[in-house]
This record gives structure tokens, C-alpha cells and sequence, in this order.
């Protein structure tokens, strides 16, 4: 190779101590987070990033025809090109040559290394099935007395692997709470190892839904960490983090949020502001606002992350096209849908490009697309779209694998939405059919499972069957109780929908009772401006409405709409539903110039996030043009009801029920406009 340069000498030395931590750390993805680790070192020492892949290369076909190289060397250069298949090819070859050609300790323990260094390869792969198999047999070679660091590194890697695989979290499980055991006694309760392996212990915790001792092994972790390496120290910072996330899924937002804040101010000063775990520390921060409700901090704090990802990694990297997903989740958590579809456009024609059109991310982005289009009530164009999705999926994985079953039930559920009869019913069936079979393949309780059940009972709800949609939803409430915890966010969050079984049912006093008890929980476990929360008080202040007790509701609507006022966009989703709530109280009470104006208010605001066509758009209309036949303009309330019968004919067709509604309101009010012309004539 030719003379390298100092800048080009010191990124490769950066890379070099990047790789070698992602190894020790053994943090998942480690292809990607090598190519965001590589972009970034080449970003800051002024270099592209396919410079510095070829410089790395270079060094490693160098490394491999280097005679006064040991194996690991040789190795460690072919992982520093991120050259993992390679790496992978190499440690087979060199562990099938020793067990052959030597018996003696010495290259015995070199095979189990060149082993073990070849199922991390293949776990940098995503190749769990291989890296499990390669770390059990470099363990059972190893002497657990004589060996045992390298035992526990194998049992270790096998752990991790099994982690990612489906099904065998309990297998993983067993593995680290052994492995954690022995670490203790062999190493001493501080050691490195010991904490990397009650980190990896902790994570499979959570991922078992064991959520508050995961938290509380973190924190024993982290506290640790801090006191023996240090609060800047990688290990220490990855266990907060991993902490953070930890409160996130507790349901404690606002505890996760203080954590990713402290991380983030020491990232920033140490590892700088586009450095890949500053920015993902940022994520994380991001993601705890939203939880909270403050959707206006946490977009501010989304931008930030795109502009610096397309500063550093460009357009087309996979981390800047995660952060333009999480931009389109936010337009939709909005209602901004027209723009959210133009993005996940936008962002589809890339991934297409460069992945190709059947590839399982681009397909993840198409079920999105056939989502913001459910959102919109485009019912053919979003069926078309998760039909398309499943039969590539089906084809690829098979009819059993657990994303084709999740591909399944989203196309079913789009299907009971619809408003024919018939691909209603189609939709029901589906559901319980994959149902019975997550059952079969994944478990009764496994997330998945209850998730199909807890869509089901929703289906149930909105084909008006509310007996079955309460026991559908009272099974995965007992289901999560367990599972997951009393005041876990999901446990509530199906308690609410139980509760909304009960409103369909008009059992009002019931269903007060029970959104009363899930606000105190939520207030307490989430605090009570959280989303959910506030939720809840809006259902609270339609069951008063309910049971006729008008002023106790009016004030719980001015109450919500003074907080969403205050932490949201003018726009926000939960604002027109407050405000379209009260408009209904208001009529109720025969108040009808003041709810006049809050449904002029919401026609105006639907119309600039939604379109003029959308449903809820024509749904305004439809509720104008009664509360102005209420106060006897029957001029003004005939075109409100006119643009509402035409909009639903076009859009969802003129058999469709609220199409027929609003064709019959329509015909009444000329009905009466010319009965009232002939009075007036009359006289």
C-alpha cells in the first residue's frame, strides 16, 4: 500500500478502538453500527467514508499475507474492514486446521478461540442459528476450572445469540443467570465481565417482559460501573442508557427522560454532538418526551438528529432513514397524514432502489404506507397494499413465520374497517384464524398472540359485538396483569378498551367506575399530564356526558382542552377530539350558537391537516349543517349537508352508510326549506 497520511492515520486507529468496543460489548447489530461507526470517523477526520473502507481493506489483505502475524491479528484486521463474512470464512478454516493437524493445550486453546471468534462473526451477520451453534461447541471443548474466561465468553456469546432468536429467550435467560453466578464467584462481584454480564442478564429481562427487574438490575449495574470506572466510561454510559429504555418500557417517563438527558450532556462533551451513541442518546430523550405528550420538544429534537445523520452518514444511510421514519410517525401522531404519505413516498423509492422492492425493510416501509392510507380511509388502495405486503412476505419466510402472521392480521384488521359487509366478516375470520395459530406456533402468551386477541376484541367492538369484544379484552388484560405488571401502560391501556366495551354496552355506571380507577393508576405510574392519561379523563368526561351529569363534564373537556392547549400543536388529534366532544355537550344542552362555532373551529382544522375530502372533514360538515338546522338557517345547513353527501359518495361510496345519512339529510332539509318557502308564500 502506499504511505498513508496522518489524518488517514489517526481514523484508522479510531476505528480500530471502535471495533474492538462493539466486540467487547457485544451490542447487536454490529454490521450496521459498524458502517454509522465508520461514516462518522471518516466524517471527522475529513475523509469518505469508501476512503476509509478501502484504507481498512487494504490493511487487512496485508494483515492475512503477513507471516509474523499471530491468527487473532490477522483476525482483528479483517473485523476492522468490517469485513465479517471474511472474518467468519477465516476462523472456521483456522479452527478445523488446528483440531487436525495438533493435539497439544496450546492449539487447543487456539481452536476454541478461532471458535469463538467465528460465532461472533457470524452474530455480526444476524446469523444467530450459526453463532449459537459455533459458542456451544467452543465451550464444551473448553475446561470450565483451567479456561474459564474463555468458557464463559463462549456461553456468553451463545447467550447473545439466543436472545435474538425466537423462542429461546428463556434458554438465553438461563444462560446469563448462570453465567452471572459463576462470574461472581470465579471473577469478584466488579469485575468487567461480571457487569457486562449482568448487563446482557438485565436486557433479556425486559426483553421477557420482567420489566421492573430489569430496571433494578441496571441500576445495581450502572452504580457500580460509576464507582469503579468511572461516569464517563463506554460501560457505564451503555448501562445507563440501557437503563433509560428500561424506564421508558416501566411506563416512568419522566424518571427516563432525567436519565437520557444525563447521558446525553456527557456524550456531548466527550464523544461530541453527531457522534452515533450522542445521537442515539438523543433518540432515546426524544422518545421519552413523546411519551409525555410534548410533542413540540420532542419534534425539535427529531430534527436535530436528520440534519446531523445527513450531515455525517448522507441521504441513503440506514440511520438516516430511521430518522426520517421516526419524522413520519410523528406527522401521523399529528393527523398531518398527506404529509406523512408523501414522506414514506419519498422514502419507499429509496428503499426500493436500494434494497429492492421485496426486501423485508422496504416491506416494513409498505406496511406503513398501507397504514397512513387506513388512516385516511383510502380502504382499496391500503387493502391492495398489505395483500401485496403478505404474498411477498408469505413467499419469503412462509405462511407460519411470526412477521407473515403480523402481515396477516393487519390486512384482516384493514378489512373490518372496511364498511362492506362481506370483507368485514372475511376480516373477523382471518383474525381468529391467525389467532389459533399464534397460539400453536408462539404461545398463549406470547406478545404477539395477545396483541392479535387485543385487535380482535377491537374488531369485535366495531362489528357492534360488544359481549364478545369485552371477554376477547378482559382475556388479554388478565393475560398482561401477569405478564407485564397492574400499571404497566399496556395492561391499562387494554383496561380502557375493556371499559369501552362496557360504554357500548351502555353499562355507564360500570364503565365510570372502571376509567376511575385506571386514571389513578395512570397518574401515578405515568403522571397526569402523560398521554394515556389524559385519555383516560376524556373518556371519564364522556361517561358524565352519559349519565346526564352535564357541568362535571364540561369541566373535565375545558380542563383536557387547557392542557392539550398548552403542551400541543393547534392541530393535534386529541385537540379536535376534545373540542368535537364539547361541541356535542353543547348541543346537548341546547346550547347550539356556542357549539356552531367549536364545529366551525374543527372544520377548519381538519381541513388543513387532512384535505377537504377526508372523512373526518365530511363528518364536520355532516355536524354543521344539523347544529345550523337547529337554529333554523336551513339555507347554510343544506350546503354543509350537500358537500357532506357528494364527498362521502365519491369517497366512500354511495352504498356506504354515512354516505346514505347524509343523501337522506340532504333530502329532509330541502323537504323543509320547501314546505317553509309555500308558508312564507302563503302569507
Amino acid at each position: 500500500m502506499s504511505a498513508v497520511s496522518i489524518e488517514q492515520e489517526a481514523a484508522i486507529a479510531e476505528m480500530r478502538q471502535v471495533v474492538a468496543g462493539l466486540v467487547y460489548l457485544g451490542v447487536g447489530a454490529r454490521t450496521q453500527e459498524y458502517d454509522t461507526a465508520l461514516h462518522f470517523v471518516a466524517f471527522r477526520h475529513n475523509l469518505s467514508a469508501d476512503e476509509l473502507r478501502r484504507l481498512l481493506q487494504g490493511f487487512a489483505t496485508q494483515a492475512l499475507d503477513d507471516p509474523a502475524l499471530n491468527l487473532r491479528e490477522k483476525l482483528s484486521a479483517l473485523r476492522e474492514a468490517g469485513q465479517f463474512i471474511a472474518a467468519r470464512d477465516f476462523a472456521l478454516e483456522a479452527a478445523t486446521r488446528l483440531a487436525l493437524e495438533f493435539q497439544d493445550s496450546s492449539s487447543r486453546h487456539d481452536e476454541m478461540e478461532m471458535l469463538l471468534e467465528a460465532a461472533k462473526a457470524a452474530y455480526s451477520l444476524h446469523d444467530f442459528d450459526q453463532a449459537r451453534a459455533l459458542a456451544e461447541k467452543a465451550a464444551s471443548l473448553a475446561d470450565q476450572g483451567k479456561n474459564f474466561a474463555l468458557w464463559a465468553s463462549a456461553r456468553h456469546e451463545a447467550g447473545l445469540a439466543m436472545s435474538s432468536m425466537e423462542g429461546e429467550e428463556e434458554a438465553a435467560l438461563s444462560i446469563y443467570e448462570e453465567l452471572v453466578t459463576r462470574s461472581i464467584e470465579t471473577l469478584g462481584a466488579e469485575h468487567r465481565d461480571t457487569l457486562a454480564r449482568r448487563h446482557a442478564l438485565a436486557l433479556v429481562l425486559k426483553d421477557q417482559y420482567q420489566i421492573d427487574d430489569a430496571v433494578k438490575e441496571h441500576r445495581a449495574v450502572a452504580a457500580i460501573q460509576e464507582r469503579v470506572l468511572g461516569m464517563e466510561h463506554p460501560d457505564t454510559l451503555k448501562s445507563r442508557v440501557s437503563l433509560g429504555i428500561a424506564l421508558k418500557e416501566q411506563g416512568q417517563y419522566s424518571l427516563a427522560e432525567q436519565e437520557h438527558r444525563a447521558i446525553l450532556a456527557i456524550q456531548e462533551k466527550v464523544l461530541g454532538p453527531a457522534h452515533p451513541d450522542t445521537l442515539a442518546s438523543r433518540y432515546n430523550l426524544a422518545a421519552a418526551l413523546q411519551e409525555q405528550g410534548r410533542h413540540i420538544t420532542a419534534h425539535d429534537e427529531y430534527e436535530t438528529i436528520l440534519a446531523l445523520r445527513l450531515q455525517v452518514l448522507g441521504e441513503e444511510h440506514p440511520d438516516t432513514l430511521n430518522s426520517r421514519l421516526q419524522w413520519v410517525h410523528r406527522l401521523r401522531d399529528q393527523g398531518r397524514y398527506l404529509e406523512a404519505e408523501a414522506q414514506i413516498r419519498v422514502m419507499l423509492a429509496t428503499y426500493e432502489r436500494v434494497l429492492g422492492a421485496d426486501h423485508q425493510e422496504t416491506l416494513n416501509y409498505r406496511s406503513l404506507l398501507a397504514l397512513l392510507l387506513d388512516d385516511q380511509g383510502k380502504d382499496e388502495e391500503a387493502n391492495k397494499e398489505h395483500r401485496t405486503i403478505l404474498a411477498a412476505r408469505e413467499q419469503e419466510l412462509g405462511a407460519e413465520h411470526p412477521t407473515v402472521l403480523n402481515s396477516r392480521s393487519r390486512l384482516a384488521f384493514a378489512l373490518v374497517a372496511t364498511s362492506q359487509q362481506e370483507a368485514a366478516e372475511e376480516g373477523e375470520a382471518e383474525l381468529r384464524t391467525v389467532l389459533a395459530v399464534q397460539e400453536r406456533v408462539l404461545g398463549r402468551e406470547h406478545a404477539e398472540t395477545v396483541f392479535s386477541r387485543y385487535n380482535l376484541g377491537l374488531a369485535l367492538l366495531s362489528r357492534q359485538k360488544y359481549a364478545e369484544a369485552e371477554a376477547e379484552l378482559r382475556a388479554t388484560v388478565v393475560i398482561k396483569q401477569r405478564v407485564q405488571g397492574t400499571t404497566h401502560p399496556d395492561t391499562l391501556n387494554s383496561r380502557a378498551r375493556v371499559a369501552l366495551a362496557l360504554v357500548c354496552q351502555q353499562k355507564f355506571a360500570e364503565a365510570e367506575a372502571e376509567y376511575r380507577a385506571i386514571w389513578t393508576l395512570q397518574e401515578r405510574s405515568q403522571g397526569a399530564e402523560h398521554p394515556d392519561t389524559l385519555h383516560t379523563r376524556l373518556m371519564l368526561a364522556l361517561m358524565l356526558k352519559c349519565l346526564l351529569r352535564y357541568q362535571e363534564s364540561e369541566a373535565e373537556y375545558e380542563a383536557l382542552l387547557g392542557i392539550w392547549e398548552r403542551l400541543l400543536e393547534p392541530d393535534h388529534p386529541d385537540i379536535l377530539k376534545g373540542r368535537y366532544q364539547l361541541a356535542h355537550l353543547l348541543e346537548d344542552q341546547d346550547r347550539h350558537a356556542e357549539a356552531e362555532a367549536v364545529h366551525r373551529g374543527l372544520l377548519a382544522s381538519r381541513e388543513r391537516t387532512q384535505g377537504t375530502e377526508h372523512p373526518e372533514v365530511l363528518q364536520s360538515c355532516f355536524d354543521l349543517a344539523l347544529v345550523l338546522e337547529k337554529q333554523g338557517r336551513l339555507d347554510e345547513a343544506l350546503l354543509f349537508m350537500r358537500r357532506s353527501a357528494n364527498g362521502r359518495s365519491d369517497f366512500l361510496g354511495a352504498d356506504h352508510p354515512d354516505t346514505v345519512s347524509a343523501v337522506g339529510g340532504c333530502q329532509h332539509l330541502q323537504r323543509k326549506l320547501e314546505w317553509e318557502r309555500e308558508q312564507a308564500s302563503a302569507l
